[in-house]
């Protein structure tokens, strides 16, 4: 729409009052005038609502009219309804290998283990060869004394260099020493072990040697 064509449409839709349009076109109370048609010479010929129609040779024009004022703001809405829970998320990566963890100190030293059984009694030796006349004589050794801290002792009495120990044997000092071992030692000497339950006691091994 051209300039001067919308000063017109301005200038008709001041002049609908009561009813009536310039130039004669009579428009019921109850119709809402929105657009008018428009002959060549810029006559009203006939004004309506949007669905208006025009002829084929007359120009339909919409009719501006003063904005009104703002409407006051509306209340606002009630609140919503709280949303459902929306649905678990997906597994997480497995995390990568953690490193291995240094090695823990040492454990305490452990007690002393029981004292085994006596060993099962060994074989008669073989017979030795018929020796000739020969002097004997003995010696003796006294192990260490036992403590709180050590209760198995033991000593080893051996012949003089190049004699023969032909037997041996022990004696304790107190009667809680309990003998362990009382054997030859190879061919000249005799050990002997005991444990104790008191402190100070020993045991004193012996051997029989033949003076050669």
């Amino acid at each position: 729409m051209n300039r001067k064509m919308r000063t017109f449409a301005m200038l008709l839709a001041a002049m609908l009052v009561g009813g009536v349009l310039a130039g004669g076109v009579a428009i019921a109370q109850s119709t809402t005038v929105s657009h008018v048609c428009l002959n060549a010479k810029s006559k009203v010929i006939k004004a309506g609502d949007e669905g208006l129609k025009c002829k084929k040779k007359q120009t339909k024009v919409a009719l501006s009219g003063v904005r009104g004022a703002d409407g006051a703001d509306g209340a606002d809405g009630a609140r919503g309804a709280k949303g459902a829970a929306g649905a678990d998320g997906a597994d997480g990566a497995k995390g990568s290998k953690g490193d291995t963890g240094k090695t823990g100190p040492a454990g305490p030293k452990g007690d002393m283990g029981k004292t085994g059984p006596v060993g099962p009694k060994g074989d008669t030796g073989k017979t030795g060869p018929q020796g000739g006349p020969a002097s004997y004589y003995t010696v003796e050794s006294s192990s260490a004394k036992t403590t709180s801290s050590t209760k198995q002792v033991g000593a080893t009495a051996s012949c003089d260099e190049g004699d023969l120990a032909t037997g041996g044997g022990f004696r304790v000092s107190a009667t809680d020493m309990r003998p362990l071992v009382s054997e030859p030692n190879g061919t000249s000497a005799w050990s002997v072990r005991g444990q104790g339950e008191s402190s100070g006691a020993v045991i004193i091994g012996y051997v029989i040697c033949a003076d050669l």
